[in-house]
């Protein structure tokens, strides 16, 4: 069962109210899509503040964990060790999950924090 609904707007919480009523309302979240954030995330690198990138849930390949990882470590924002990605979820100890500590061995600001109780993933998220 899920731990929750990720939406990407207020419109989309709302209509799921309108459709289902409020049985799963406490479990719905609004997250802004990519696009909308960019800009609070140039103002916060141009201050050098701190960013931290999470992405929750298992890791696993479908998830394409290793292209983020990639990614992570060509950008800009990747290159600056104030900077943090967060992977909060287990990893698995198959052939993926092998792959996924090695990449982030050599890299000290990624982290994958392992499997979390529900108390702890709704304090981080």
């Amino acid at each position: 069962m899920a731990k929750g609904i990720i939406v990407h707007s207020s419109y989309a919480k709302n209509l799921s109210l309108k459709w289902y009523g409020d049985k799963f309302n406490h479990k719905i979240y609004i997250l802004p899509q990519v696009h909308r954030i960019i800009d609070e995330h140039n103002r916060a690198y141009r201050n050098n503040e701190n960013f931290l990138v999470c992405s929750f849930g298992h890791i696993i390949q479908s998830k394409l964990i290793h292209r983020i990882i990639s990614v992570w470590q060509s950008s800009e924002i990747g290159k600056n060790s104030n900077n943090q990605l967060l992977f909060v979820g287990s990893t698995s100890n198959d052939e993926y999950g092998q792959k996924i500590k090695t990449m982030i061995q050599a890299v000290p600001n990624i982290t994958i924090t392992g499997f979390v109780e529900n108390e702890e993933y709704q304090r981080i998220y």
